[in-house]
């Protein structure tokens, strides 16, 4: 707490007046930065009337840009590492992160499933699937701290073969 009062130029008390300890200061910090990352993927959402490769191709890229921001990576390690001592930081992670994506990706599907766009049984499930191909070959290598094109032809074209693959999946 010492560290970040510092950098925040406040005291300890002044921060311990708000938050009674570091998991609780984390939380609010992720919470609000969250919010940040996240507007440029719900902005994405908002546009239903995209044809689906492209709307798949624009989540894709904007998802993979901001699980490989360093600031997410940062946190994701952080969250990783800490989840066994501190398991409500591992929830906050979730509830404000990854489930919101899930949350209003699930919901972007249904709409485009609703126009025939695409067919899945179960939004939920491919919402997550989604996630899971937006993190091959640049996230993963990035949380094993190897070597990886992360330049923004990289992203596109990993974007783009998360679309293709799936709507091979999901199109009607």
């Amino acid at each position: 707490m010492s560290v970040i009062a510092k950098k925040a130029g406040v005291s300890k008390g002044t921060l311990y007046n708000h938050f009674t300890d570091k998991e609780e200061l984390f939380s609010a910090f992720f919470r609000e930065s969250s919010k940040e990352r996240l507007q440029a993927l719900e902005t994405v959402f908002q546009d239903r009337e995209l044809p689906p490769q492209k709307a798949l191709e624009d989540a894709a890229e904007t998802l993979i840009k901001i699980l490989t921001a360093p600031v997410s990576v940062s946190l994701f390690r952080i969250v990783v590492a800490e989840a066994i001592h501190f398991p409500s930081l591992a929830e906050t992670f979730w509830r404000y992160g990854f489930s919101r994506v899930l949350t209003n990706l699930s919901a972007w599907f249904d709409s485009y499933a609703r126009k025939g766009s695409l067919q899945m049984a179960d939004s939920g499930l491919a919402a997550e699937q989604f996630i899971a191909i937006c993190q091959t070959r640049i996230l993963q290598r990035i949380h094993f701290g190897l070597p990886v094109d992360q330049s923004p032809e990289a992203i596109l074209k990993i974007a783009k073969i998360v679309a293709n693959s799936f709507l091979k999946i999901y199109a009607p």
